[in-house]
């Protein structure tokens, strides 16, 4: 077993701080009833997405789709005004998908969530420490004079939430995002646990991503994540190859050539890849699972040049093929 793997599953088993282990409840009740309306509201890695949305037994619709880039809304208050210009009158329930580390918890039948600190940018930078549903809640309320009510839960639990009606019996769950940022998520019988893995820093750090990581804002946190994520990936590539990428989108389309140039983006490529895979294969090592499946997001993983592929190679070299893996 590779030492990385070895590492990380050290650290599963001894349940120790290097992975945050927030445990999401589940709400007592549904906040909506069978086609009623309600706002989802999606914030990743770069993009903020919302969609009105409705179910019924057999199906869920979304219509109204909007994305654009997400804004630099260090302040909640400057983020609830932007809201109010969206939200429809007929809309009285907001359900927030947020790519950033929160304390689970329930509030009046509720989830939600308190901040738990910044990590690629500096989103919410006021409500550090603070119920983020409550506290837009409380401003939309104030802003539009009108009862709303706001649930909050981070990205990969919401991801396994919106496995469910696809679940593989026979399979253990786990939730992956590769984008913008990397977090790792998995389910019990009774949680949703999220791993924060974009924290791990058991590991030899690459000197360009001690370079990275002495120029952040955040320094010496979200070491795995500024070595492996797309907001970081490109900067890797510069600093070692004297390159002037600006985006990791341009480093996925300079791997599609030849020459040395694309070997090297290909290599970086697979290099992150790898690193995503080993500590998938620790978790699934930790599960005691013969069958794990993935729900798996990201614009990195699904359109990074070759990067599932490269993902799912290094996920079965690692484990001997002896786990089953399904996407």
């Amino acid at each position: 077993m590779n030492t990385n793997i070895k590492t990380i599953l050290t650290h599963l088993h001894s349940h120790s701080n290097q992975f945050s282990w927030l445990e999401t409840p589940l709400p007592p009740t549904s906040l909506v009833a069978p086609e009623e309306e309600f706002l989802s509201l999606v914030i990743g890695g770069s993009m903020i997405c919302w969609t009105i949305t409705s179910h019924s037994e057999n199906a869920i619709q979304f219509t109204n789709t909007h994305e654009r880039v997400v804004c630099e809304w260090e302040s909640i208050r400057t983020f609830a005004t932007y809201l109010t210009q969206i939200i429809p009158d007929n809309i009285s329930t907001i359900a927030f998908n947020l790519a950033l580390p929160l304390e689970p918890f329930i509030r009046e039948a509720k989830v939600d969530g308190i901040l738990l600190r910044a990590t690629k940018s500096q989103l919410f930078l006021d409500c550090v420490g603070h119920p983020v549903g409550e506290a837009l809640e409380a401003l939309l309320q104030e802003s539009l004079q009108r009862d709303l009510k706001v649930t909050v839960a981070n990205d990969t639990s919401c991801l396994l939430l919106a496995a469910q009606s696809e679940l593989n019996p026979d399979a253990d769950l786990a939730g992956l995002i590769v984008g913008t940022g990397i977090n790792l998520s998995y389910q019990t019988s009774t949680h949703l646990i999220n791993l924060e893995a974009g924290n791990y820093d058991d590991f030899s750090l690459p000197d360009t991503t001690r370079i990275i990581d002495a120029e952040s804002f955040n320094q010496s946190e979200q070491l795995f994540e500024k070595t492996v994520a797309g907001h970081y990936l490109y900067h890797h590539y510069n600093l070692r190859y004297g390159g002037s990428l600006t985006t990791t989108h341009e480093l996925s389309h300079l791997a599609t050539g030849t020459g040395t140039e694309a070997m090297d983006a290909k290599a970086l490529l697979r290099e992150s890849a790898t690193m995503v895979a080993q500590q998938l294969a620790a978790l699934a090592l930790f599960l005691d699972t013969q069958s794990l499946q993935v729900i798996a997001e990201g614009s990195l993983f699904w359109h990074g040049y070759h990067y599932k592929e490269y993902l799912e190679e290094s996920f079965l070299i690692e484990i001997e093929s002896k786990i089953k893996l399904s996407w």
